[in-house]
């Protein structure tokens, strides 16, 4: 069951062009050598960093198929040469 809200605000995140500049910045990530950066109006997280971020999101989003109550991750990839995923 989908909640309506969520859907709504999926496609608006998946169809606005985003840059580090429209993300507030939570706190940087030691382990993953990234941050952890929070969307205008808090409605989405990105994670960024090296190689650990890439393999956190494969991660993140498997355990979200097997039923586990984890965030959506709604895109993820390389950037700029650094890895990232929103949830």
């Amino acid at each position: 069951m989908h909640n309506r809200n969520y859907d709504v605000r999926h496609t608006t995140a998946r169809d606005r062009r985003q840059t580090l500049s429209d993300w507030e910045l939570v706190k940087r990530r030691t382990a993953a050598g990234g941050a952890v950066w929070r969307s205008d109006g808090g409605l989405f997280y990105k994670r960024t960093g090296g190689e650990s971020v890439g393999e956190e999101a494969v991660l993140q989003i498997d355990l979200a198929k097997r039923g586990y109550p984890v965030p959506p991750v709604i895109e993820h990839g390389l950037r700029d040469g650094a890895y990232y995923f929103v949830e």
